[in-house]
């Protein structure tokens, strides 16, 4: 799934749990998708299957994805999620990240090419 699919079924699966999405771009500097509901916003930022799918590059795109949400958190307020295709290493890479890098990403959203979205958390109630 690129990462293009990953945005287009995250945009929809928003719309349907009531976000309005005011950006939804996988090209470009900034957080891939930004959603707002009842004052809250919440960034996401996307990645799609590994180039190959080598597990080197799942890693790399997963860690990336990681550190650009990362760098891109300004809002105390906000909710920040990274989002995946419905991989078994991306959600063992999830699952096996440390507490610390748990909370400085508030979870972890799975697509698939059904357009199920799985939400997976650590930290956001």
């Amino acid at each position: 799934m690129k990462e293009k699919e990953v945005v287009e079924i995250l945009k929809a699966w928003l719309k349907c749990n009531d976000w309005v999405v005011t950006r939804a771009n996988h090209k470009g500097p900034g957080v891939d998708i930004v959603a707002e509901k009842n004052g809250k916003r919440w960034f996401i930022e996307t990645k799609g299957d590994a180039k190959n799918d080598d597990p080197a590059n799942q890693d790399a795109a997963f860690y990336s994805a990681l550190g650009q949400l990362v760098a891109y958190r300004s809002e105390g307020n906000a909710k920040y999620s990274v989002a995946f295709p419905q991989t078994h290493r991306y959600k063992s890479r999830w699952k096996g990240l440390s507490p610390a890098a748990r909370c400085s990403v508030d979870s972890c959203l799975f697509v698939t090419n059904g357009k199920l979205v799985e939400e997976l958390s650590w930290c956001w109630p």
